[in-house]
């Protein structure tokens, strides 16, 4: 008699991702597949998947734009890192009824060409960024993979929507 030895399947099968970065000044939307993917189980409740953005640039303005005083990221929340980087979660909760998938971005603010130190405050559920000294360019960059976290049961399609947008105070 055969003895069975129990395997978790770490594969999401169809599972894709669409992050969607809505740019300040010109309304541009840009949407990256990521595919496929796969990822660990963590504490048997949740699959943990780490994937690099095909464009690593989130947002970008310039003067000819009109630069934004600040820069709101909808429906996030953040921590510093560390270099002045920051880590944003976004979460969507229609995956499942009791259960959220979420996706976090170390995220960083290049002013000018020149990486600074992010400065945020929470304004209810959005996340903003004080942008200072601008006479540029301004973007919100990721170089590290994102972390995707699904229901360790869930299977199916994931639309993650990031939304950044630039705001005057005027």
């Amino acid at each position: 008699m055969k003895r069975l030895v129990p395997y978790i399947l770490l594969a999401l099968t169809g599972l894709n991702v669409c992050i969607l970065s809505a740019q300040a000044a010109s309304g541009n939307e840009k949407y990256m597949y990521l595919g496929v993917l796969n990822g660990q189980v963590k504490d048997n409740s949740v699959v943990k998947v780490r994937r690099t953005l095909p464009e690593p640039v989130l947002f970008r303005s310039d003067k000819n734009d009109g630069l934004p005083e600040r820069i709101v990221i909808r429906n996030a929340e953040g921590r510093t890192s560390s270099g002045g980087s920051h880590w944003v979660t976004l979460r969507e909760t229609t995956v499942q009824k009791n259960a959220a998938a979420k996706v976090t971005i170390k995220m960083s603010l290049i002013v000018d060409g020149k990486k600074m130190p992010i400065v945020s405050s929470q304004r209810g559920q959005d996340l903003v960024i004080e942008v200072a000294g601008a006479s540029d360019t301004i973007e919100i960059r990721t170089d590290e993979p994102v972390e995707l976290e699904v229901p360790a049961n869930y299977r199916g399609n994931i639309k993650m929507e990031v939304q950044i947008e630039g705001e005057n105070i005027a």
